[in-house]
Order: structure tokens, then C-alpha cells, then sequence
């Protein structure tokens, strides 16, 4: 299938490929990735594949990702930022780690676990390049397209969801996807809007949002996602306006509530939740042990290059044959000090002089991270790359970029969103 797919873009990459492009070559080109990135957005979250597996955005969104990479770096000058340095050397040592202990000890996953990080880092260099190359109609477009999934989530979950049990799934395989699908998208909810206040239809997608989380009945999922509730309500993207409309939305439905409890109680979904929630801390899930922590103490000799992600066998009893329930701990043990270091480095570049509420997200995700596993997940590179892009363009225009307005051409560079610009941008 990637043979195919790789087969299926080179036409199209030795048709744009001109040092000259003319005006309807580009304008092919950015309908073209435009198109790629809508349909990713509109289709990551239809699982068909056995999870762990790639699904059909990802499919689709190489289709994008391989002639736009290919060109780019064809076309590149200069030296790369130190972003995409780190970033690269995260990629690499997962690959160079997981080979290192593939040698000795034959399994699969080891490969899988590399390809996730370079494929994820890879559509972050993609989701970068065209978004500051093609800004305004990108804001929009995934702007429209996260409201629009979200809307259809949500009808899928409420009508024809047949997970079994108390606990949807929707259109995933599992609840708990389900619950940081959600929690991601009113993340990106907030990056796109920039400094611009959030708006009725922004309101109605954490609304639809804040429902299916109910359903997911994602603990984590939903304790997070209750924070980005309250951001939303504090913060400045919340007009005045609206913030005191909310609180008074909030406070009727807490009398209410009060006023009403036993008929409260007997609705299915809030009674299901409110369980789920109670059971925090009693069920074998919430256990350190369960959740594999315990392997960073008992095994310190992988403290500093890591165990690779693969294996698993070897850490018996507790939790054994299986990966860590944890994103953070996963990266810690799995690629050692080193390896974090290199992420952490990262994460330090893309949040660098974002505004503080962007910055603010990255807590509930990684707070989500704690029990379930976060960084692999494409989505989350998705966001990153969002917010990685709207402080570009902000820092380039040095003026807030809004929704309504296109922003003026890049100062800069337009066409070479990777290269270092200034000793400042480094």
C-alpha cells in the first residue's frame, strides 16, 4: 500500500517541480494540499483498522505530505531551524534505540514505535509548511473543517454508535480515543481562533464536545477537558459578554441541579458519568502498578538511552507483555533522559513565545497523558504544528492575525517556512 501511494504522488511532484513555478502551478498546488488537509482533518476520526494501525486519513494525508516534503527540501536553502533539529533528533534516537534493541531481541513493535514518531514528525513539517505558506486559507478551511467533524461526531455518537456497554466509542475503536479526539479538537478550537474572541459557533463545538466526552465516559478525558471549560471561561478569548452570560448559564444549571436532584440523578448519561467519576482511584486501572510506572524504578538501567518500545516481555511480573499506560513515562523509559531531553527541547521551541492560553493547553493534554498514550497519536503533532504556525504568522506581521482578514505576505521567506530567518528566530 505505501509502495502504491508513494507510486501514485511522483506525477504529481514532477509536474509542480519547476524553479519557476507558474501562477497555475501554485494555484494547483495549494488547492491541492488544501484539499489533502481538509479531507485528513474530516477523516481522522474514522477508524477502520485495528487500532495501532494506520487508518485511511493517514492514507490520504500521504497522498499530501510525500510531493509537498519532496519539494520542499529540493527547494531548500539555508540552514534549518533549531525546532526541526530537536525534533529530528527525537526521531532519530527512537529509531536508533529501538534498532539498537531490535538487534537482540526480535520484535516487531520496535519498527512500529520508530515509524509512529518519524511518520507524526513528518506531518508536523507538513502541517507547518503549508500552513504559514497558504495562512489564511488554511485558518479557515480547518477552522470549518474541525466544527464540521465535530458536529458529525457528534451525530454519529448520539444515533448510530453500537459500542457495547455504558461507555461510546463513536466512529474509534475505543472510548478512551474517543475522549482525546474530543479533547484535541477544542484544543484546536482555541489556536485557530489566535487572539480573536471565541464565537457562537466556537461555543456550540465545545458544547457538542463537552457531550460527547460525557458519553466517552473517559475519566481522564473528561477531568481535562472540564479544565479547557474553564480556560475558556477566564481567559480573553471569552468575551465579557459571554463570560457573564456562562456564569450565569452555570450557576442556573447548579440550582437547578440542587433544586432537582433525583430527577438529575435518573438521567442515564449523568448517572453514568457521575459513577465512572466515583470509581476514580478504586478501579485496577488507576493503579501506578497496573499502569506500568513501576517499571522506571525497578529497571534504572535504561534511565539514560532508554528501553525502546518493544519487548515487553522482559519486564515481567507486573504489567508484563504490555507498553506503558503513560505517554510521558513511555518516552522517559522507552528513549531514556536523552530522549526526553531531545522532546522537551521540542515542545520548548513550538510554545516559545506563544500566547499564554496556547501554552496553557499543552496541561490537559499532557495531563491526559499521564494514564493513556498521548504523543503518538497524529493528531496531537496536528496541534502542535496549529500552534506553531499561528505564532509564526503573528511574529512575522507582528500583528495579531484574526479569522475575518487575510494576513499580508510573509516578510520573510514565504516560500521557506523551515529556514532561519534571524539570529532572534533561532
Amino acid at each position: 500500500m505505501s509502495h502504491q501511494l508513494l507510486l501514485a504522488t511522483v506525477p504529481f511532484t514532477i509536474i509542480l517541480y519547476n524553479q519557476n513555478p507558474s501562477d497555475t502551478h501554485k494555484i494547483m498546488a495549494q488547492k491541492y494540499y488544501l484539499f489533502i488537509w481538509a479531507s485528513y482533518i474530516l477523516l481522522a476520526p474514522a477508524y477502520v483498522f485495528k487500532s495501532g494501525l494506520p487508518q485511511p486519513a493517514d492514507f490520504i494525508l500521504l497522498l499530501g505530505m510525500l510531493p509537498c516534503l519532496a519539494l520542499a527540501f529540493m527547494n531548500f536553502e539555508g540552514r534549518f531551524r533549531n525546532i526541526y533539529i530537536f525534533g529530528g533528533l527525537f526521531t532519530g534516537l527512537t529509531l536508533a534505540i529501538n534498532l539498537t534493541h531490535f538487534f537482540f531481541l526480535p520484535d516487531f513493535k520496535f519498527f512500529l514505535s520508530s515509524l509512529f514518531y518519524i511518520y507524526n514528525f513528518l506531518v508536523f513539517l507538513f502541517v507547518v509548511h503549508i500552513g504559514i505558506r497558504y495562512f489564511p486559507a488554511f485558518r479557515r478551511i480547518s477552522h470549518s473543517c474541525v466544527l464540521s467533524i465535530i458536529a458529525i461526531e457528534f451525530i454519529w455518537v448520539v444515533f448510530f454508535d453500537s459500542t457495547p456497554g455504558p461507555r461510546a466509542s463513536g466512529s474509534f475503536n475505543n472510548p478512551n480515543q474517543l475522549g482525546y479526539w474530543a479533547l484535541l479538537s477544542g484544543c484546536m478550537l482555541f489556536v485557530l481562533r489566535g487572539r480573536d474572541s471565541l464565537n457562537w459557533a466556537d461555543y456550540g463545538g465545545l458544547t457538542l464536545l463537552s457531550y460527547i466526552q460525557a458519553l466517552s465516559l473517559s475519566k481522564a478525558a473528561t477531568i481535562t477537558f472540564a479544565f479547557l471549560l474553564l480556560m475558556a471561561l477566564i481567559s480573553r478569548l471569552s468575551r465579557p459578554g459571554h463570560k457573564i452570560l456562562l456564569i450565569i448559564l452555570c450557576l442556573a444549571g447548579i440550582a437547578y441541579t440542587a433544586h432537582n436532584i433525583q430527577t438529575v440523578q435518573q438521567i442515564t448519561e449523568i448517572a453514568a458519568l457521575g459513577e465512572r467519576l466515583d470509581s476514580i482511584g478504586t478501579q485496577s486501572d488507576d493503579d501506578l502498578g497496573q499502569r506500568g510506572y513501576t517499571r522506571l524504578l525497578s529497571h534504572p538501567e535504561y534511565i539514560i538511552f532508554g528501553a525502546g518500545e518493544g519487548g515487553f516481555n522482559r519486564f515481567p511480573p507486573t504489567y508484563s507483555d504490555k507498553e506503558i499506560h503513560s505517554g510521558l513515562a513511555t518516552i522517559l523509559f522507552s528513549y531514556g533522559i536523552v530522549g526526553a531531553g531531545f522532546f522537551g527541547i521540542f515542545l520548548f521551541f513550538v510554545f516559545r513565545r506563544t500566547l499564554w492560553v496556547h501554552s496553557a493547553l499543552l496541561l490537559p493534554i499532557m495531563a491526559y497523558g499521564l494514564t493513556h498514550q498521548n504523543v503518538r497519536n497524529t493528531y496531537f503533532w496536528v496541534f502542535l504544528a496549529t500552534v506553531y504556525v499561528m505564532k509564526e504568522i503573528s511574529m512575522r506581521q507582528n500583528i495579531p492575525p484574526t479569522l475575518g482578514q487575510a494576513s499580508p505576505q510573509n516578510r520573510s521567506h514565504p516560500n521557506q517556512p523551515w529556514r532561519s530567518h534571524s539570529r532572534s528566530n533561532l
